[in-house]
């Protein structure tokens, strides 16, 4: 316990010189609130830190000890209560919250006697000749959160695997043009299937082609249902963001740090280390849920609240997971839940699965379709109770915050 919250990295002088000191023992090292050297607010690492084993932070969590790389120097985080007034945190508004196991209860119940046309309908425009995949896994997706029908719109290369993989599944049929990948030639086809379903999953493995990006802005402008925006549909609307505000439907948009940096240049030094913040900034400027996916993903919508999600691992490092994340999106939506509910519970849900994925097989080697196969063992436990908690009211053990000192 050598500075406050309030500093701004790096330590110098004797401070600094402590820290080397502090590194260099053999012992267990405990920090007091944050690890000396660490920053409140940012996942920034500069200069000297302390590398502790553990760190016991008071009353609410900080924004270091939840994004990385700054959460890999706290160790084991614990969030000790010094008795900060329930009402008092309630009323500073905090405006970013943990995703825990809460979130699933907003999931929709299930009905007695559902059918597949009432437990939601899912087009899903993906895929091309080099990655017929990511169509599958998505659209595989979308069926294990518990949608009853799933529409896959496929150029015609990726089409004998669709009906190869997913027998499942429904087969949009692209234009005679769109042999490699989806171009505008599809435009009426897909526009068509658009009517009568509940939610729209865009972008996993249609590649960069430029008419592939002319198909991907005009569809955006005619679709009235939720949609997810993933993959190469995000690089496609990079520079041309304006065109959210003619989206007549809800929105998710699902980048990794490298698209959103893409999305918006000019917060591209930003997207590592002040990544709630920029999530939070392009939600409310863009009117969408944004979800800005990592160690930590950050789930940020219109009105500024963002969520920290607290499941996850390594292991989910591994091509394909973003197309699980988005077809569980989709899926949810399809079964009634608001865009922003399914993007939190989705998130939560596709960690909890790499978690649990990961418990099986270890974090080395995992595939996306492990994670597939975990959706309906994770639905099945999330319990009733009312929706998820509001921006502020942290359990004790979660770590998060977003200013350093305490309201």
């Amino acid at each position: 316990a050598i500075l406050g919250t309030g500093i701004t990295p790096p330590v110098r002088g004797l401070p600094a010189e402590a820290v080397r000191r502090i590194n260099a023992l053999p012992g267990t090292v405990v920090s007091v609130d944050l690890p000396t050297g660490l920053s409140a607010d940012t996942s920034e690492v500069a200069g000297d830190v302390v590398q502790a084993d553990l760190t016991v932070t008071f009353g609410l969590p900080k924004v270091s000890l939840v994004q990385y790389p700054s959460r890999g120097r706290a160790g084991r985080v614990v969030v000790a209560d010094i008795s900060l007034p329930a009402e008092m945190v309630r009323r500073a508004r905090i405006p970013v919250s943990l995703l825990d196991a809460d979130v699933l209860t907003a999931l929709p119940r299930r009905a007695p006697d559902l059918h597949k046309g009432t437990a939601g309908r899912v087009l899903v425009a993906a895929g091309s000749r080099e990655m017929p995949g990511a169509a599958v896994m998505a659209c595989m997706a979308v069926l294990r959160s518990g949608a009853g029908l799933v529409y896959g719109a496929v150029p015609h290369a990726a089409a004998a695997a669709f009906r190869r993989r997913l027998p499942e599944g429904i087969l949009v049929p692209a234009a005679p043009a769109d042999r490699d990948r989806l171009t505008p030639a599809s435009l009426p086809a897909l526009v068509r299937a658009c009517r009568g379903k509940r939610a729209l999953v865009l972008g996993p493995g249609i590649g960069l082609d430029p008419a592939t990006g002319e198909m991907v802005r005009s569809l955006l402008q005619e679709v009235d249902i939720p949609v997810v925006v993933d993959a190469d549909a995000l690089n496609h609307l990079a520079r041309r963001l304006s065109l959210l505000r003619r989206v007549r439907a809800p929105v998710v948009l699902t980048p990794h740090p490298g698209e959103m940096a893409r999305l918006w240049p000019a917060a591209a030094a930003d997207v590592h280390v002040r990544r709630i913040d920029v999530a939070r900034a392009f939600a409310r400027r863009h009117r969408v849920v944004l979800v800005l996916k990592g160690a930590g993903t950050v789930v940020a919508e219109p009105s500024g609240l963002a969520w920290v999600n607290t499941t996850g691992n390594p292991g989910m490092a591994t091509a394909g997971t973003g197309d699980v994340l988005a077809g569980i999106i989709g899926g949810l939506a399809a079964q009634g839940m608001g865009a922003a509910d399914a993007a939190r519970a989705g998130v939560y849900v596709h960690g909890l699965c790499g978690d649990r994925a990961a418990a099986r097989r270890g974090d080395r080697g995992l595939l996306a379709r492990d994670l597939i196969q975990e959706i309906p063992r994770v639905l099945a436990a999330a319990g009733g109770g009312p929706g998820g908690r509001q921006a502020g009211s942290v359990r004790r053990r979660q770590p998060h915050h977003e200013k350093g000192g305490v309201p």
